[in-house]
């Protein structure tokens, strides 16, 4: 996600299993909307920062149809 135009993640902030999405101020809901229409369930933070939670159940499949939405969605 962080090589794609329009987000940025921090990865030297990342320590768990929450990343940081930044987006263009003002674009964070609409960002959440469009994810889940192609079924990933993320967060607003603020009104240009999602964040998106992997966890325990979340297979090598999820993530790729993770950064597939995100592909879309731009």
């Amino acid at each position: 996600v962080n090589d794609m135009s329009g987000f940025s993640v921090d990865l030297d902030s990342v320590q768990s299993n929450m990343v940081y999405i930044s987006t263009a101020e003002g674009e964070a809901q609409a960002l959440v909307d469009r994810l889940a229409d192609h079924g990933v369930d993320t967060l607003t933070i603020d009104d240009s920062t999602i964040r998106a939670v992997i966890h325990l159940h979340i297979m090598d499949q999820d993530i790729k149809r993770a950064i597939t939405a995100f592909e879309s969605v731009l």
